[in-house]
């Protein structure tokens, strides 16, 4: 159950994340593997495991390349190295001063690229802010703003992007008239 949903996990997240010993949680890593729930991979030099059905799924056609995920969502919380998501120069970006409140992320094809807020303006948007040297496709997150203006009932909501790398503010409507997909 732990793996399916996050995909390739290493052992130790699954001992950080459950609370169990190495020992345990490779014990549970085997017992799965020898059901068949999961396979060994390698990425990167590392040994990982994942839920079969994942492997040569065509992902890329289930899931779409952006994301607005809130704060604390497992895609960093989830794992004790989070360097496959997050270049770990940004890392106090994410996590200012290293508090433990985490921001909420923007995601481009697994990649954190910046944080997204809720303006405090009665009736503002969405704000990016783009890391320094990433683009933003406001185009490409539209339909995740539009998810996340149904989810809180808005039918209007501007989404715009922090700084030198602001692009034309995309005021996004009627969010039922969106792509579908799993998402949406």
């Amino acid at each position: 159950r732990y793996a399916a949903p996050r995909g390739p996990v290493h052992v130790r997240d699954l001992a950080w994340w459950t609370g169990l010993t190495m020992r345990e949680a490779k014990r549970g890593i085997e017992l799965a593997a020898e059901t068949g729930a999961l396979v060994p991979v390698e990425i990167s030099d590392a040994a990982l495991w994942v839920d079969p059905e994942l492997l040569g799924s065509p992902l890329g056609e289930i899931v779409p390349a952006w994301h607005l995920l809130p704060s604390f969502d497992e895609h960093l919380l989830g794992y004790t190295d989070r360097e496959a998501q997050l270049d770990p120069q940004h890392f106090e970006r994410i996590v200012p001063g290293r508090n433990g409140m985490f921001l909420a992320t923007v995601v481009s094809s697994g990649r954190v690229v910046g944080t997204w807020k809720r303006s405090p303006r009665k009736n503002g948007g969405l704000e990016i802010t783009p890391f320094p040297d990433e683009r933003i496709d406001t185009e490409a997150l539209a339909p995740e703003a539009a998810r996340w203006a149904e989810f809180h009932g808005r039918e209007d909501i501007p989404l715009a992007v922090a700084g030198e790398h602001a692009a034309a503010p995309a005021k996004l409507r009627d969010p039922g008239a969106r792509a579908g997909g799993p998402l949406g």
